[in-house]
């Protein structure tokens, strides 16, 4: 084991000691603790042998979870004690003491599982939470609306809480926000609530009601996180898990519809199953059920019955492979809907359509060429979703579009390239009565940070720490199959984009430059042809660790091809933070200028505008002790147009603030 030292007058920073000779010569026992159990910041004793020579200790190494922490542990006569360097989570930990042999080879000697318990009664039991709460005036202001309250008071509160032992537990998260101004809450409350999760579990079965997303990703359902209830089950056994929800159909907030589940006119019901049924190399061959019954309407306003509600049931299978040791993942997935857009009791029928997707991606394993690591993917996808097909728990997916794309990728040290092209095409049943818009995409992008030795002296120190990225985009939009009935304007446009920019670490400050062109072109004429330009120029300096600025430049030039007008417009922006008193007084400020012209003079603005914010802090806030703070801010903003018209605003607030943290 190592002998290091912790600091001046700590002696040797040991761990735990071992012989040469063999184990049954010696035994290195772990201490009882007085409670039968370790809290999370208890240190941990261990009873050494007293007749063990010094130089075993060099080959000597404590590890907690897999993890050296022989420089925690110091000698204390004939104890060595670990303390961690922070609070240890709840729950049961791995203490391993090795011996590192002048073979280079590694002995195990002992091993001991620890458990760390909030008390004897429950492993974990606890309550954390953050509470503010600040009263503005408005003292002074210029064009502010009269019928605002120059008095506002805002707050936000939050709390965690969670009891478990054994296989259970019990968990409880929410956050409230309070304004006096109800204009400025979304639910005429002055108090509301933000979010709010209540979760239990017991082995592998848990429970959720509030707000929360649901684990699934499919055509049917992606990143559907509503207010509701569900369960999830995990059968190992079975190398399966079975999650049920009932969820409200559209996004909620406040303390508005409970638990959302009560309405069965605006609510998402449906089942996922998952399971991996090969025994051996279970990853080969995973297959994923989704049902889905619905009804409501994703962006509110609807009840049921009402023409606005939108009624759905849609189902998906999916299955998931990896082979060839997980280097190629082939992915394969069907959905079908069955939808009455305008609500149940109409005289519209329901709409069957389908969707699928197939995905094939292969990622090369990693290997080490000329010093740096070098890797590779490259996949193709094609899918193709219905022009009826929907599913409420995914309504961002678009219909009647017919997608092929190839990706690639690769990384060597500090170079990372990406790369696609892809077509999409509408009309996918082949309607003749109506054109079909074909959009080609190509991208290119890039970082790369090479590895050089950083220059001390001269000018080269301003390049230090270098950045590159690139992005290279094109897209092209064309109407083809154009019926001659077509009453339309037919599309034929071109978009591309190349950006290009740097940016660069002296020491404790650094600056970028980047610059992006644009072009589009469009040969329907329905737009104007441009190009534009834009470009930036920042920097970002710390000054003793006390004051920070960072001004930044961006010019524009806008170039109307078919107009023949070119539009200029310079931006100058400021921030500034500075701590005046460190710990006691702090001061920010933001400036922003910004000027507009246009060659025919038909557009000649100039802005500008300045934020600020001194803030004192009386008391500091501490864990279960409140913090006070007084602060003062203001912010101005003038423009003067084309017409030589000039408006100016100001505002000026002082106020007070609370803020206490707790944690029990």
């Amino acid at each position: 084991m190592h002998i290091r030292r912790v600091g001046p007058g700590v002696g040797l920073a040991c761990a735990l000691l071992l012989s040469p000779l063999t184990q049954a010569q010696w035994q290195v026992d772990l201490v009882e603790p007085e409670e039968a159990f370790y809290r999370p910041g208890d240190p941990y004793t261990f009873a050494l042998p007293a007749d063990l020579p010094a130089e075993v200790l060099q080959r000597l190494s404590l590890e907690l979870d897999d993890i050296d922490v022989t420089a925690f542990v110091r000698r204390e006569g004939e104890h060595a004690i670990f303390t961690p360097p922070q609070a240890l989570a709840h729950g049961t930990h791995r203490l391993r003491l090795v011996e590192s042999l002048p073979d280079g080879n590694i002995v195990e000697h002992a091993l001991w599982q620890v458990e760390v318990r909030q008390s004897q009664a429950l492993r974990e039991a606890g309550l954390q939470g953050h509470a503010d709460l600040a009263g503005t005036q408005r003292p002074d202001d210029k064009n502010v609306g009269s019928h605002l309250s120059s008095h506002q008071r805002q707050g936000s509160m939050s709390l965690d809480g969670r009891i478990a032992d054994d296989d259970w537990q019990l968990r409880t998260r929410a956050g409230v926000i309070h304004n006096s101004r109800i204009d400025q809450m979304p639910n005429d409350r002055r108090t509301d609530l933000t979010h709010g999760l209540v979760e239990a579990g017991k082995g592998a079965v848990m429970l959720r009601a509030g707000d929360h997303a649901i684990p699934a990703t499919s055509l049917v359902m992606r990143d559907f996180a509503r207010r509701g209830v569900s369960g999830n089950a995990r059968m190992d056994v079975l190398r399966s898990e079975l999650t049920a929800f009932a969820m409200r159909t559209e996004t909620i907030d406040g303390f508005r519809h409970g638990f959302g589940a009560g309405d069965s006119g605006n609510r998402s019901d449906g089942i996922v199953l998952t399971t991996q049924p090969l025994t051996t190399r279970p990853e080969r061959l995973q297959v994923s059920a989704l049902y889905l019954n619905a009804e409501g309407n994703p962006l509110g306003s609807s009840t049921a019955g009402h023409p606005q509600s939108i009624r759905n049931d849609a189902a998906a299978l999916a299955v998931d492979s990896l082979t060839f040791d997980q280097t190629l993942r082939l992915r394969g997935e069907y959905a079908r809907s069955d939808t009455d857009f305008d609500g149940t009791g109409t005289l519209v029928g329901d709409v069957y359509d389908s969707a699928y997707s197939l995905l094939a991606h292969y990622s090369h394993p990693q290997r080490a060429i000329r010093g740096g690591a070098f890797g590779w993917n490259v996949g193709v996808e094609h899918s193709e979703v219905g022009p009826w097909f929907y599913s409420l728990a995914n309504p961002a997916l678009p219909s009647d579009k017919r997608l092929d794309r190839i990706f690639s990728g690769f990384t060597w040290g500090g170079l990372s390239l990406n790369a696609q092209a892809a077509r999409e095409t509408d009309n996918v049943d082949d309607d003749p009565r109506i054109p079909r818009l074909r959009t080609d995409y190509l991208t290119l992008g890039g970082n790369y940070t090479p590895f050089r030795h950083a220059a001390e002296t001269g000018v080269g120190r301003l390049f230090n720490g270098p950045s590159f990225s690139f992005i290279a985009q094109r897209m092209a939009q064309a109407h083809s199959d154009v019926p001659v009935a077509f009453g339309g304007h037919a599309i034929d446009q071109d978009t591309d984009v190349v950006y290009a920019g740097a940016r660069f670490s002296p020491g404790n400050w650094s600056w970028d430059i980047a610059h992006t062109r644009t072009w589009f072109d469009d040969a329907a004429g329905l737009q104007a042809d441009y190009i534009n330009d834009l470009s930036e120029f920042g920097v970002d300096l710390l000054l003793a660790n006390r004051l920070s600025l960072s001004p930044r430049i961006q010019y524009n030039r806008l170039d109307d091809r078919d107009h023949r007008v070119v539009t200029r417009t310079a931006t100058v922006m400021l921030g500034v933070s500075a701590s005046l008193i460190p710990g006691r007084l702090d001061a920010s400020l933001n400036y922003a200028l910004n000027r507009e012209r246009a060659d025919d003079d038909s557009m000649d603005n100039d802005s500008y505008s300045v934020d600020a914010l001194l803030n004192w802090t009386l008391v500091q806030p501490r864990e279960n002790r409140p913090g006070l703070s007084l602060f003062a801010s203001g912010s101005y903003f003038d423009v003067r147009d084309t017409s030589g018209s000039n408006m100016d605003l100001y505002q000026i607030f002082a106020g007070l603030r609370i803020g206490w943290p707790v944690a029990y």
